[in-house]
């Protein structure tokens, strides 16, 4: 890449463990991509102890921006948020369960940068357990891009923190609606209805946690209602 865009990779927290936030946060301040700012929302001002350790993690380093919300505001506020503080040219999403390898954001901004057309690249991805042991892996349907958006009509399966995506996009599309869940669904069939284009990098460059008490096995119901 002869050009290095601005990459704003925004991330919500509320109670996660310090030592996976630690994880993640490394997994982003490593990225060999280095033009990036990191925006972290802070949204359990309860908890003071995590913003302190926090704080801690990201003091060094002049990209990052930690964002405490006064009030709990729930995960779309706060990304909302972020967005509205964000610089770069690309958002990435990342959430605070999981892992970017260190190559992640180079290769999505190198095949955004070529294809220009592009508005949402997702990416496959690998699934680690609570110990982060790798326990299986996510591949996509391969098929053409249109199948793809016909597809989606039917069920979301782009993992939410593999997305990167044109700030303009996220701008015209007022960011993410506050519902109780499927928020990146929502975002993805309104993204639809507006004629952007996406696709998918076959590549394995995150590692999704899963945990028995997370949000898609607990609120299951909830999540397809929505």
């Amino acid at each position: 890449m002869k050009k290095k865009p601005l990459v704003t990779i925004i991330m919500s927290v509320y109670n996660e463990k310090i030592k996976d936030i630690e994880y993640v946060i490394n997994s982003i301040l490593e990225q060999t991509y280095s033009n990036i700012e990191f925006i972290i929302m802070y949204d359990n001002p309860n908890n003071t102890e995590l913003y302190n350790a926090l704080k801690k993690m990201v003091q060094y380093d002049e990209r990052c921006k930690l964002l405490k919300n006064e009030i709990n505001l729930g995960p779309a506020k706060s990304l909302n948020r972020a967005l509205d503080n964000a610089s770069g040219k690309y958002i990435a999403r990342m959430d605070a369960d999981d892992y970017s390898f260190p190559d992640r954001i180079y290769k999505q901004v190198e095949y955004m940068e070529e294809n220009r057309n592009i508005d949402l690249l997702a990416t496959e991805c690998s699934f680690m357990d609570e110990q982060n042991e790798i326990i299986g892996e996510y591949k996509y349907p391969n098929v053409s891009q249109n199948k793809l958006k016909k597809l989606l009509y039917i069920q979301n399966f782009l993992i939410h923190s593999t997305w990167l995506v044109k700030k303009d996009v996220y701008t015209d599309l007022n960011g993410y609606r506050d519902f109780p869940s499927s928020q990146d669904y929502d975002f993805i069939l309104r993204f639809l209805d507006n004629t952007y284009e996406l696709d998918v990098l076959p590549e394995k460059l995150v590692l999704y946690r899963i945990r028995a008490s997370s949000i898609t096995k607990s609120n299951s119901l909830t999540q397809f209602l929505m």
